[in-house]
């Protein structure tokens, strides 16, 4: 159980970032690739700054993967994870976002609300950055010439 769990939590996440970086080459959409490290980096800071402890610091147990204790609100590795998932609209992905979020949450490293307010902060920096594209993509160049085309 411990190794499946690890892999869960820690190594899968890898496999996520792979296929963002994949399917940017494949695609050229650089919103595959925005979507999940702007998530990430935003969870960063907030996470920083709001400071709330892991559980196995606020209840005084060892959680099964060491982990540092810095803040857990939100999830950095489900940040990743949700953005990387709702980026390439996969279900598959998404699943494998869920079951990194909730090894993070089995391992006594977030707590759940921690794993939801990732998902929150993913989704709105998604509604955010499919805005921007549009609003870009109606002030091109590009797509003035298209429709007079």
């Amino acid at each position: 159980m411990g190794l499946i769990l690890v892999f869960a939590a820690e190594i899968l996440i890898g496999l996520l970032v792979a296929s963002a970086f994949y399917k940017f080459a494949e695609t050229g959409d650089w919103r595959i690739f925005y979507i999940p490290f702007v998530s990430f980096m935003f969870s960063s800071v907030l996470s920083f700054y709001l400071d709330v402890p892991r559980p196995f610091e606020a209840m005084g147990f060892e959680p099964l993967i060491p982990h540092c204790a810095d803040g857990a609100f939100p999830s950095d590795h489900s940040s990743l994870a949700f953005g990387v998932a709702i980026a390439q609209n996969s279900p598959f992905l998404w699943v494998l976002a869920f079951v990194v979020a909730s090894a993070r949450v089995y391992a006594g490293i977030h707590w759940p609300i921690d794993v939801l307010g990732s998902l929150a902060l993913v989704v709105a920096i998604n509604y955010l950055v499919q805005w921007l594209y549009e609003i870009g993509n109606k002030s091109s160049p590009r797509s003035k010439k298209r429709k007079a085309d």
